[in-house]
């Protein structure tokens, strides 16, 4: 079953690749020691027809098996042209990186981190939790190291950090944008709590310290508390306030087709938008069958 979650976290959202293998990699483990290949099989079953089923519609969609990625690409008439897979590629990575300017703009040299943590050090939904776990890491390694004995597989509990460490990595080097973490750097704080929790337990002076863990973890949500005590926790409002539907600013463009597209000019942003709406012109853009949008469209490469 944590597979099976693991595998359908992937097709909610894609950063959740790397920590979702991981996962599945330690359930293989577990499998070929608990009951062989037979086991494995049973393990991966689930799975893999997840990811089948969620690769054969992402070829119905668009073409390619893990869209942007023009990695197996099939050329279907719908298929969408590799030149426009890498640029929403380079898109959704220099936006992340570098919101609200173009992606060629944003610098390829690192200097870009510097503008990125500026924007994420003012979320503390980011990092209130991260610096909590950085706490929690330093404190479980100095008990680790001044523990006078040790249970045997009692270091394997260090092994939980791996998934949220290689899903964050993941997600730093590709698109840093807080939304994209899909709550690894909630993860990486649950794993670093249970680590202390047990290394606190195997220490001899250890079992003082387990008030540590409710501290820092009030601590760390902090940003959720506030609302709370706040008094605005309670009622319609509730602790977040509700954006609503905002009205894009558009400008109607029409293709060598002859059909009208939507084109959003301020953010890149459709939300209430008449369809066809898209955040870039395509003069190319085309119905696959006339007068049915739910058809599909197809790319002919037409003049900007």
């Amino acid at each position: 079953m944590i597979a099976f979650l693991a595998a359908s976290a992937i097709t909610v959202k894609l950063s959740a690749a790397v920590f979702s293998f991981c996962i599945i990699c330690f359930c293989i483990y577990r499998a070929w020691h608990a009951g062989g290949r037979a086991a494995v099989l049973q393990v991966l079953f689930l799975p893999f027809c997840v990811i089948a089923i969620w690769v054969c519609r992402s070829y119905i969609l668009s073409g390619v098996p893990v869209y942007p990625l023009a990695v197996a690409r099939l050329p279907f008439e719908w298929s969408v042209p590799v030149e426009r897979l890498q640029e929403e590629a380079r898109w959704i990575s220099g936006w992340a990186r570098v919101p609200g300017v173009h992606w060629s703009q944003v610098p390829a040299d690192g200097a870009w981190i510097g503008l990125w943590y500026e924007r994420v050090r003012d979320n503390p939904l980011v990092l209130q939790p991260f610096c909590g776990a950085l706490g929690l890491v330093f404190s479980s390694g100095v008990l680790a190291l001044t523990r006078r004995s040790s249970k045997p597989g009692h270091s394997r509990v260090w092994a939980c950090l791996a998934p949220p460490i290689a899903s964050m990595a993941f997600w730093f080097l590709t698109a840093p944008d807080p939304r994209f973490t899909l709550g690894a750097v909630w993860c990486l704080f649950a794993a670093v709590a249970a680590v202390f929790y047990v290394e606190a337990r195997a220490h001899q002076w250890g079992k003082g310290l387990l008030f540590v863990l409710p501290l820092v973890f009030l601590v760390s949500n902090a940003a959720f508390l506030q609302p709370l005590l706040d008094g605005r926790g309670s009622g319609s409002e509730g602790a977040v306030a509700s954006i609503g539907v905002q009205q894009s600013l558009l400008r109607a463009r029409v293709t060598d087709s002859g059909l009208v597209v939507s084109i959003a000019e301020k953010d890149g942003r459709c939300w209430d938008a008449p369809l066809p709406c898209a955040p870039h012109f395509d003069a190319g853009l085309a119905l696959r069958q006339e007068g049915s949008l739910g058809a599909g469209f197809v790319s002919k490469g037409g003049t900007p």
